[in-house]
Formats: C-alpha cells, structure tokens, sequence
C-alpha cells in the first residue's frame, strides 16, 4: 500500500491531546476572566446603590429633620426604633425608592444611631457614638473614624453574602478587613447638618 503524502495525513493522537489541553486553558481562562469582569461590575453596582441610598437618607434628613429607622420586617418601610443608641436592620428602600436588592440578592444593611432617627431634635450638639473600624490580617482593631461624629452606616453583605461587618458591640462596625468582602459606606454628622443648614433647615443650638 501507497502511504499518503503527508500532507494529507490526520492529526496524531499527540497532537490532537496537544490542541485540546491549548483549548482547555484557553477556555479556563476565559470563565476566570468573565468571572472577574462580573465580579468587578456587580462590586460597582453595589457602591453605586449605597452611595445613592446615602444621598436620599440626607435628603431625607432635610426634608424631615431626622433620619427614619430601619426596617426590621422585611418590608422595605421603617420600624419603630426599639432603644436608645445604635439601631440595626435592613435600609427601608421601598420608603426611599430604592432597589429592594444588591447585586448578590441582599438588602443592604442600616445602622443609625437613635439621637438622629425619627422622634428626636437634632441639635449642633448632638452626637453619636457607632465607631467605624479597621480590622488588619492580625486581628488588631483601629478607629477610622470619630464614633460622635458617625450617625448612620450602611453596608452591602458583597458576594458571600455573609455579614461581616458586626463589631464587638452594636455601636461598633467593621469597615475594612482582609477577609471580609463586605462594603461598608457611612455618614459624618457635619455633612448631614450642613447640608441640612444650606436648605435651609433650622437646627438648634
């Protein structure tokens, strides 16, 4: 028998292996780059939604003089607040007109202190105490921000969707963490009265 030039001759089974292990990366590759371009834009759909649901809390501040409580069932309005200091539940989005979810399903979560919440008089010298922390690869716990002067923080549970941002105490918020994926946004009091001031808004000395 004649043997066929070897132009016309098939592919060994080496090679064949050789091009399907390139496919093989080639595709896995591709998933691990869409998996990072997705995670990438959900991350930013997330701090666009907190940063929004931040400025309709302010504007909900001017326009009533505190900010609501939260919602604790489930149904997107606020709930009374049940004690004095730091309160903790779900944003009350359907009140703000807001997206019900994040982009892993979750309800963003709200913590205000109860000084600035609906039924108080919100004066210059009202203060809080909800501290914003840092927590390092060795556990070491430092303040990133003056507890009297945050009066609400608000926090995306990210793509785990466990909530890691609980401090030690309710008064107390873990904002930056190697292993959290959280993302957490809060409110400074002298933002929220000035730009209360500069509607107009009387506060009391």
């Amino acid at each position: 028998m004649v043997a066929a030039p070897s132009h016309l001759r098939g592919f060994s089974l080496l090679e064949l292996a050789v091009v399907l292990v390139i496919i093989s990366l080639l595709s896995a590759g591709a998933i691990t780059a869409l998996h990072v371009q997705t995670e990438r834009k959900q991350q930013a759909e997330a701090q666009t939604l907190l940063t929004e649901a931040r400025e309709s809390l302010i504007s909900y501040a001017v326009i009533n003089g505190v900010l609501p409580c939260p919602d604790h069932d489930a149904d997107g309005n606020p709930d009374a607040c049940g004690k004095t200091g730091v309160e903790h539940g779900g944003l009350p989005w359907k009140l703000l007109a807001l997206p019900a979810k994040d982009p892993w399903g979750q309800t963003l979560h709200y913590a205000v202190h109860t000084n600035f919440a609906t039924g108080k008089t919100i004066s210059l010298n009202t203060t809080s105490n909800l501290e914003i922390q840092s927590k390092d690869a060795s556990g070491t716990i430092s303040s990133l921000a003056d507890e009297a002067s945050v009066v609400m923080a608000l926090w995306s549970t990210g793509p785990n969707t466990n909530d890691n941002s609980r401090g030690s105490t309710d008064s107390k918020l873990i904002a930056e963490s190697p292993t959290s994926d959280d993302t957490v946004i809060w409110l400074s009091r002298f933002v929220m009265i000035g730009r209360m001031l500069e509607a107009g808004r009387d506060i009391a000395q």
